[in-house]
């Protein structure tokens, strides 16, 4: 059984509030200096080449 659900979420904030730093932290393309991101359990943090890409591709998707 395969079940897919959808969430979506917006972000707003002030101009320098880091919702850029965020949504490269969630989807892999920076590292955080302190601390771990994790997502669905997932330290993404951890990951690098080819698991961080499909990590990435399956969970995380960033749009206009």
């Amino acid at each position: 059984m395969t079940y897919w659900f959808k969430m979506e979420w917006l972000i707003l904030g002030e101009s320098g509030m880091g919702k850029y730093t965020f949504l490269h932290l969630i989807a892999g393309l920076m590292k955080s200096k302190t601390g771990n991101v994790e997502i669905w359990k997932s330290g993404i943090t951890m990951l690098v080449g080819k698991k961080l890409d499909v990590f990435s591709e399956s969970n995380v998707g960033i749009t206009k």
